[in-house]
C-alpha cells in the first residue's frame, strides 16, 4: 500500500525507492521504539529472561574467543565481565542488538519479496547481527585489556557501532538488489 503510493508520487523509480527505503527504516524504528517502551513498562518475565539469554549467549562465546584467540583470561557473571587488572565490562541491554535485529527483520518485510526467501534471509541476518555484536564484545575485552581509556571509548562508541551498522545496511541492500523484486 505505501510503496504504491510512494510509486505514484515519484515518477522516477530510484527516487521512489530511495523514498520507500527511509520510510521503511523509520517506519521499523517506530515500530521498535513503541514495542520497546511497551517492555519496558510492563517487563513482562518472557522478555526479561530472554535479554539475558542473549546477553549470557553472547558473553560466554565472547569471553571462550578473547581467550582462545587473544589469551585474555576473563570471568563473567550474568552481565558483568571480569578482565584481570582492568575496571571490567558490563554489557547492558541496549548492547546485545536486539533492536537491530527487530528493525532488520521489520524492514525485510517491508520489502517485496518471496516469503520462502524472506523465511531464510531473516534468520540468517539475525545470526549475523549476533556474531557480530560477539565479536564487538571480544573487541571491547582485547582493548580494555591491551589499549587506553581513550581508545577504548573511542571503539565502544564510534568505530565498532559503524561495524555493526553497515553490516545491516550491507544486509539490506543485497536484500533490495537480489530478493525484493522478486515475487
Amino acid at each position: 500500500m505505501i510503496a504504491a503510493f510512494v510509486k505514484r508520487k515519484f515518477h522516477d523509480q530510484r527516487k521512489a525507492e530511495s523514498v520507500y527505503f527511509v520510510l521503511s527504516v523509520i517506519g521499523s524504528y517506530l515500530i521498535w521504539k513503541l514495542c520497546s517502551y511497551l517492555l519496558e513498562q510492563f517487563e513482562p518475565h518472557w522478555w526479561i529472561v530472554f535479554q539475558d539469554s542473549v546477553a549470557g549467549l553472547l558473553i560466554g562465546v565472547a569471553v571462550f574467543i578473547s581467550d582462545f584467540f587473544f589469551s585474555i583470561s576473563s570471568q563473567f557473571f550474568g552481565r558483568n565481565i571480569f578482565i584481570p587488572n582492568t575496571p571490567g565490562i558490563y554489557v547492558a541491554n541496549h548492547c546485545l542488538g536486539i533492536p537491530a535485529m527487530v528493525v532488520f527483520s521489520l524492514i525485510i518485510l517491508s520489502f517485496g519479496g518471496a516469503l520462502k526467501h524472506k523465511l531464510w534471509y531473516i534468520p540468517v541476518g539475525v545470526f549475523g547481527i549476533l556474531f557480530i555484536n560477539c565479536i564487538r564484545i571480544v573487541g571491547l575485552v582485547v582493548l580494555m585489556k591491551r589499549s587506553s581509556p581513550f581508545f577504548w571509548e573511542l571503539n565502544h562508541k564510534y568505530a565498532l557501532l559503524i561495524l555493526t551498522y553497515g553490516f545491516i545496511f550491507w544486509m539490506v541492500k543485497v536484500w533490495m538488489d537480489k530478493f525484493a523484486k522478486q515475487d
